[in-house]
């Protein structure tokens, strides 16, 4: 007869440990299928101040802390995924995958009162998290944005053809794309009250603006030129939080926050063509380059006055006086 014995308390948590390990290696595998694409395909609707340097910055952190204003350094929450502080994760007590859905609608007034609106809608980011440990260790992967340009311009003119006569074009400039952060994080609790994180983080993206010349006559043809930066590189976050329980009241908490992005360098490649996506004619291959980003600094807290009331703030610093590109952006 073989008689059964009970595992013991070590083989159950390593058994649990594993299990939680698939877990994340699944969430991870999931953020791939989810997640949205190339940011090099997106709608030119949006503003014209994208049209500088890598387009406008998108401050991420959760659809939870968009509703709440972008404030989040300090805001451990145990319900939901937090990437702009991965101290956060050591309090996940659940495994959550959200995705973020985002319409931007932009009204432009010129100086002739002349009016339009651009409107546009994506899938803009997919996160996972997962307990390790519970309450001591978190996993998060998460799939964002980090930079969009998006913008229309449409400019009408006249051509002189020489024998007192005109030909009317327009030149419709466009820019797509922008830069996608791709991260994997752990948050680690150090004691009940103080944790830290740190983050690993892949930028990478398409940059595109083309030109576009129509004329009002079949005399003279359409010509499409296409300017191309393809980017990528790596970077590291760190960050740490720390709460104060029961400083008013029994159910009260206090948060406070911080978090530093190393800065990082870009590897760009440059292609110009000519004519429209599926006939496109290379003109030239840029040589490679450099796109340097500053480091990013940020401080926050969060106090929970009761649960029905939360107050955030954040200050964010990032010098991008010291941006610096090799490549014309």
């Amino acid at each position: 007869r073989r008689r059964w014995r009970p595992r013991s308390g070590n083989h159950l948590q390593q058994d649990s440990v594993t299990h939680r390990l698939f877990f994340v290696i699944g969430g991870c595998l999931a953020l791939l299928v989810l997640a949205p694409p190339s940011c090099g395909q997106g709608s030119p609707d949006g503003s014209i101040y994208s049209r500088f340097w890598i387009g406008d910055l998108q401050l991420y952190g959760s659809p939870q802390i968009i509703a709440m204003g972008g404030g989040a350094t300090g805001l451990g929450g145990r319900r939901y995924s937090n990437s702009l502080n991965p101290a956060t994760l050591a309090n996940i007590r659940l495994t959550g995958v959200s995705a973020g859905l985002s319409y931007e609608s932009v009204d432009i007034t010129d100086r002739f009162d002349n009016t339009s609106r651009l409107s546009n809608g994506s899938l803009r980011a997919v996160q996972f998290s997962f307990p390790l440990l519970e309450s001591k260790v978190g996993i998060g992967a998460s799939f964002v944005p980090y930079s969009t340009r998006r913008y229309r311009i449409e400019v009408s003119d006249a051509l002189d053809t020489g024998d007192d006569e005109t030909v009317g074009y327009t030149v419709n400039f466009l820019g797509t794309g922008g830069l996608q952060k791709a991260a994997i994080a752990t948050g680690i609790a150090l004691t009940p009250t103080i944790s830290v994180g740190i983050e690993g983080q892949m930028l990478f993206g398409l940059i595109e603006e083309s030109q576009e010349t129509v004329f009002e006559t079949s005399l003279y043809e359409t010509s499409l030129l296409t300017n191309a930066i393809r980017m990528r590189g790596f970077s590291a976050r760190f960050g740490v939080l720390a709460g104060f329980p029961g400083l008013r009241r029994d159910n009260d908490l206090l948060t406070i926050g911080a978090q530093f992005t190393l800065p990082t360098s870009l590897t760009a490649d440059q292609t110009l063509t000519s004519g429209p996506a599926q006939e496109r004619d290379t003109l030239a291959v840029g040589a490679d380059g450099d796109v340097d980003l500053p480091f990013s600094a940020s401080v926050g807290a969060a106090y929970k006055a009761s649960p029905r009331w939360l107050f955030v703030a954040d200050f964010r610093y990032e010098p991008w006086t010291e941006f610096t590109s090799t490549v014309p952006l």
